[in-house]
């Protein structure tokens, strides 16, 4: 009876170590298909339909620390001599930084706008004459080809941007005062210049991830520059990226980005 008990025991330890690895494996299974989905090309579950736009400048180095806010102050006749500001100061340090990647990296998918206007560093990206420059992305996704073409409600009820052979880029005041307060637009591509809306290239996509342990992709954008904006009212902007597998959705952010500006503009 001894013999058998032990007999027993050692073939329950044994199913139960069986059970526990199968079960282990289908976890770690679970947790790969989680992280990068091949067959859906989702990255942490989320893929074309969930993916939004970033911008950039920011009022803060800390990439947990999103601030949707840009206030910036300007002279009509300022002084070539006359300092910067703190708070215009902080969003041109922002995106000196971020073009760095463009700058010192090489990759085989290098993105260059040639024709930018003011938006460069020497002009300070627009600012300090009151007319910003935002730069507008597609968030990385492993895997991820947006498709030229747009989903079937944004044919209902966008009409602007039809006929471009890229993925179209598209700012504009959230509601219709913001839209009256926002005045003139001008969108730098790295196909040209429009006053209409701006475009991405699909030849840089997809993003791969890293190579060597190291992330050379240059993230296409485009630059958005607002030339006219009414000062001292704050005004809500949202921008939109219009592809067949990007599915908008304002409330969720999905397919768009909003930020707000703010301009005093000094006498």
């Amino acid at each position: 009876m001894h013999l058998k008990t032990r007999s027993k025991q050692r073939r329950s330890i044994r199913e139960w170590y069986e059970e526990f690895r199968s079960t282990a494996n289908k976890h770690i299974h679970t947790l790969g298909n989680f992280i990068y989905n091949r067959e859906h090309h989702e990255i942490f579950g989320r893929d074309g339909k969930r993916w939004r736009l970033s911008f950039r400048p920011q009022a803060s180095f800390n990439l947990n620390d999103v601030q949707t806010l840009i206030s910036l102050s300007s002279n009509d006749e300022q002084s070539q001599k006359e300092s910067i500001n703190d708070n215009i100061e902080i969003y041109i340090k922002n995106l000196d930084e971020y073009l760095k990647v463009y700058n010192n990296t090489r990759s085989s998918k290098n993105f260059t706008i040639h024709d930018v206007g003011d938006c460069n560093s020497i002009n300070h990206y627009g600012y300090k004459n009151g007319k910003p420059c935002i730069l507008i992305k597609i968030n990385k996704l492993i895997g991820f080809i947006p498709e030229i073409d747009r989903t079937d409600a944004d044919n209902k009820t966008e009409s602007e941007c039809i006929g471009i052979p890229n993925i179209p880029v598209r700012c504009m005041g959230e509601y219709l005062f913001d839209q009256e307060m926002l005045g003139d637009i001008v969108y730098y591509s790295e196909s040209g210049s429009s006053d209409v809306c701006g475009s991405i290239d699909i030849k840089h996509f997809p993003y791969n991830g890293k190579e060597n342990r190291n992330d050379v992709y240059q993230a296409p954008y485009v630059w958005v520059q607002f030339k006219t904006i009414t000062p001292y009212v704050l005004i809500s902007v949202e921008c939109r990226v219009f592809a067949a597998n990007i599915f908008y959705d304002k409330i969720a952010q999905r397919g768009s980005i909003r930020f707000q500006l703010y301009l005093n503009k000094k006498i």
